[in-house]
């Protein structure tokens, strides 16, 4: 060695312990990320890829102090909303739990049924059919004498018999329209010729506006019958139902107390809103 004597260094080789399992190289450092060593030596070449179909397609493989010495290398999921060891969703983990997918839909749709069904009777026994209390007989006392030409207030009027109503009427008028949340009921705006004598058209042109908006769906209630309709359709005819009845009521309110009927010209009509009736 030395300035004067120094040689030029010769190819050599280095030499030391062969590394443990896991280990590599001359310094015998991990295996990189995604293989396994499970033999003793310090090539690279034994450090072999781990087996792809040991780890879920949403995990990805970590660092192990020491190296892997195993084929079921490590993993983790890729974000916490997914669950070890098969990163599911919790979703997922329920449907696997009842025998995968197809067979959780199955289930389910059986149970929607079921449900529909149930709530449907459950519905008819409670609510039933919409019920009206009939003709109130009146007292004996309140009887009137029409012999003679008299005035009745309002009060009286109200107070008469009920039987005194004809049975009959002028013209009945039918909703056009098969009451479909595509296609609800609705009233033709020009008045039948038989009541032209009877009510004033631009008055009873917009009755009918009135009516026409009052009896059309909103876009919710459709949507939420297509949705049901594709889930489970029993329960979609209940929801159709029940909304049709919902309807009526709202018309039959409309023109039993709201609805001032001042498209009529009788005055008497008018005052005891008693021409337009929804049966």
């Amino acid at each position: 060695m030395g300035s004067d004597g120094g040689h030029d260094g010769k190819d050599g080789t280095v030499t030391g312990k062969e590394c443990p399992e896991g280990l590599y190289g001359i310094f015998c450092e991990e295996c990189p990320i995604g293989t396994y060593k499970d033999t003793n030596g310090s090539d690279i070449s034994l450090c072999q890829p781990c087996p792809p179909e040991e780890i879920p397609h949403r995990g990805t493989y970590i660092s192990v102090r020491g190296g892997v010495t195993q084929p079921s290398c490590p993993y983790v999921c890729l974000s916490e909303k997914y669950h070890m060891p098969y990163c599911y969703t919790p979703l997922e983990e329920l449907m696997h739990t009842f025998g995968g997918p197809w067979l959780f839909g199955l289930l389910l749709s059986g149970l929607l049924v079921l449900l529909a069904l149930v709530l449907s009777v459950a519905r008819m026994k409670i609510i039933g059919t919409d019920e009206f209390s009939g003709p109130v007989p009146p007292p004996h006392e309140s009887q009137i004498d029409h012999s003679f030409p008299f005035l009745e207030s309002l009060n009286e009027v109200m107070e008469s018999t009920r039987t005194e109503e004809s049975e009959t009427h002028v013209h009945r008028m039918y909703f056009m329209g098969p009451n479909t949340f595509g296609e609800p009921w609705h009233l033709p705006h020009s008045p039948p010729h038989r009541i032209d004598s009877i009510v004033y058209e631009d008055a009873f042109n917009r009755f009918v506006d009135e009516i026409n908006s009052l009896a059309a769906y909103q876009w919710w209630e459709g949507s939420v019958h297509s949705i049901l309709a594709v889930l489970a359709y029993p329960f979609a005819w209940s929801w159709q139902q029940w909304r049709r009845r919902k309807k009526v009521q709202q018309l039959r309110d409309f023109v039993r107390s709201e609805y001032d009927h001042a498209c009529l010209r009788s005055c008497r009509s008018r005052a005891l809103y008693e021409g337009l009736k929804l049966p």
